[in-house]
């Protein structure tokens, strides 16, 4: 009893560095899933134990305007502020599999890896460490999110299933459509995109259920440097438990290279 009221105290204390966990992964909530995407994985396997390197598959087809063709796997350097506090980190994405996110304030403070299934992912500072499903972070936090949509958000496209609800709505250089997401029914994004480009300007992810938005806003996403990705994204969530607000600005792009994702929580560290 005593070391669960210790642990929520010193959880109030550190709040911000619980942050510094938690909101890379949360700024971040498919791409459409790859059937044919082969990594190391064995069938029904976590791919957060394949610690090693892996391939990029190959991009297939995509059927809907907004595809960023280069993404099967891609690394990002990032710097942003949250809770008054800068910090740096790199992401790193294999397309449909694994999401790697390095959190550091003058040497790394945290380290998260997001799969389909599951996330894992530790803070030194208290010295926490969370492994769990989506629906506990749900039931803990009140976020409610998922791979898919973390992926889609992070790339700045649209997830798979999407069906457009209503007219396309006119807005000068720009045209803006409401989505259902079919797997969410009561989920439903608001996109505004270039009417030149199809890149996505603004995503607003909104569960009516739950009272939970995520909006996030791309700015310039027309240079070749980096693949047509967003230098920067604004990142707003508010739910009734939880509210963050960010803007990651992305920097050094890298595409189709082999990536590791080193993962291991370190000693002392105890779990949320």
């Amino acid at each position: 009893m005593n070391d669960v009221i210790t642990s929520k105290k010193m959880i109030v204390k550190h709040k911000k560095y619980i942050l510094f966990f938690l909101a890379p992964l949360l700024l971040m909530t498919s791409c459409r899933t790859s059937k044919h995407l082969k990594t190391s994985q064995q069938p029904g396997a976590d791919s957060t134990v394949a610690v090693g390197r892996h391939e990029p598959p190959k991009p297939e087809p995509r059927l809907d305007a907004v595809a960023n063709s280069q993404c099967a796997s891609l690394t990002a350097n990032y710097n942003c502020t949250v809770d008054g506090v800068a910090v740096t980190g790199q992401i790193r994405l294999l397309r449909d599999s694994i999401i790697w996110i390095s959190v550091n304030k003058f040497v790394e403070m945290g380290r998260i890896v997001a799969t389909p299934t599951r996330v894992k992912g530790f803070v030194r500072i208290p010295g926490v460490y969370f492994d769990g499903g989506y629906e506990e972070i749900a039931s803990r936090w009140g976020i409610d999110v998922d791979f898919a949509t973390l992926q889609a958000l992070l790339l700045g496209d649209l997830p798979e299933g999407c069906v457009s609800e209503g007219d396309v709505k006119n807005m000068g250089e720009n045209i803006a459509v409401i989505f259902r997401q079919q797997v969410h029914p009561q989920r439903r994004i608001a996109v505004v995109k270039n009417a030149a480009t199809s890149k996505i300007v603004t995503s607003e992810v909104a569960d009516i259920g739950n009272r939970q938005i995520i909006h996030c806003e791309y700015t310039n996403r027309t240079g070749a440097a980096n693949g047509s990705m967003p230098s920067a994204i604004g990142v707003h969530l508010t739910s009734p438990k939880f509210k963050v607000s960010t803007t990651l600005l992305m920097e050094k792009y890298s595409f189709g290279q082999p990536l590791g994702f080193p993962y291991s929580v370190p000693s002392r560290c105890k779990k949320l």
